[in-house]
This record gives structure tokens, C-alpha cells and sequence, in this order.
């Protein structure tokens, strides 16, 4: 009984053939950061609360803007309103108003990440979230990752090929490639300000890529 799937012994006229699947991984450092910051005010009047938020977001923005990032690279994510009940005795009581005001800042520059958050706390902001590492070129590293999986296709092919006592090199007949993937680095959430500047490790992105190769040999 054949135990290997991937193998085709040959009938009639038709070859010998191995199916392998080939993986190459390439990592490469993010040159970009996109995060997500906001102001989070609450009042018990409605215009007071809007007011507050609109002061401490353009303070925040501004704060940016001070640092070298072009304005057109800060962009509002969400704009909320919601009204805030307290329950006293099973009853609902309206205790105010609460405005979020989130920002989606793009940066070019990874170093900068810790930074720009202290200043943005310091300025008005009091919620940070969502940062993602980003390779602006990813195609470039995809293409080496490929060209890594097929050397390993390759390999895997060479090595069946010999363990059935083939001595030719296997021919690639059909090259299929799946699906790729790209992950980044997590970083540690941030909850508060602190008096010094805030450690956050762009790390490394892995960028992978599979290819599934059937063989002649």
C-alpha cells in the first residue's frame, strides 16, 4: 500500500511524479506605524463634554504636528457620543455624556513610536491602541520568500528522488502557489503615561510563502 499521498508510481505511459510543498520565510524590520489614539472626555452636559474633547484632540494633533508629522498623516478613525446611565435602585439615571474622539496616526519612522505616545498623553491624550508594525515594500521580501520556497521544493524533491534510486534531477512539472502570509510584531498594549519615554520594540516581520510543486523524477 502506497503510504505517501504526494507520490504517483507511473501506469501506462504516463511518469513518475512527487507532489512536495516548498516554504520560504524572510523577515524584515517595519519602516512604518500606524496606531490609533484618541481623547475620551465625559460631562454631564452634552456641549461641555464635546468642548472639552474638541480642545484636548486639537492639543493632541497639534502636539504631533510638532514633532514632524505631516498633518495629512493624522486621520479621525471615530467620532462617538454616548449617553451615561447610572442604575440606582433599578432605576436608570442619566449620569452624563461621554465623546471619544479616536485618530489613526501614520509614521514613518519606528524609533519615534514611544515618543509620539508620551507626547500625545502629555497633550490631552488618554487612549492608545491598535499599533501595527508595516513593511511599505512587502513584494520585494514576498518574492524572495518565494524564490526561497521553491529552493526548498527543490530539496525535498532531490531528497525523495534519491531515496527511490533515482539518479536524474527531478523536472518541476506544475508550480502552485498558496497562500501567503505576513505577521507582525504585537506590542505591549499601553494603559498609562509615564515620566519617561515609553519602550516600544518594532521587532521583526515575518513574511512567508508556500509553494506546491509536482515533480517528475
Amino acid at each position: 500500500m502506497n503510504r505517501n499521498p504526494n507520490f504517483k508510481p507511473p501506469t501506462g505511459d504516463s511518469p513518475t511524479t512527487v507532489t512536495v510543498l516548498g516554504e520560504g520565510t524572510v523577515k524584515a524590520s517595519p519602516d512604518t506605524v500606524v496606531l490609533t489614539l484618541g481623547v475620551t472626555t465625559e460631562n454631564q452636559d452634552l456641549a461641555a463634554a464635546q468642548a472639552e474633547n474638541a480642545k484636548d484632540t486639537t492639543n493632541v494633533i497639534d502636539s504631533i504636528v510638532k514633532m514632524g508629522i505631516p498633518r495629512e498623516n493624522i486621520q479621525t478613525k471615530d467620532y462617538r457620543i454616548s449617553p451615561q446611565y447610572d442604575y440606582i435602585e433599578g432605576k436608570q439615571i442619566l449620569r452624563g455624556y461621554q465623546v471619544t474622539h479616536l485618530l489613526t496616526v501614520t509614521i514613518s519612522t519606528p524609533e519615534m513610536t514611544g515618543k509620539l505616545i508620551d507626547q500625545a498623553v502629555e497633550s490631552g491624550a488618554n487612549t492608545v491602541q491598535n499599533i501595527q508594525f508595516l513593511v511599505s515594500d512587502q513584494d520585494q521580501y514576498y518574492q524572495k520568500a518565494l524564490t526561497l520556497a521553491l529552493k526548498d521544493a527543490n530539496q525535498k524533491a532531490k531528497t525523495l528522488s534519491r531515496s527511490l534510486g533515482k539518479k536524474a534531477d527531478p523536472v518541476p512539472m506544475k508550480i502552485l502557489e498558496q497562500s501567503g502570509s505576513i505577521s507582525e510584531p504585537i506590542p505591549m498594549a499601553y494603559m498609562q503615561a509615564a515620566k519617561s519615554t515609553t519602550p516600544i520594540e518594532a521587532g521583526k516581520n515575518t513574511i512567508t510563502s508556500s509553494l506546491r510543486v509536482e515533480y517528475k523524477i
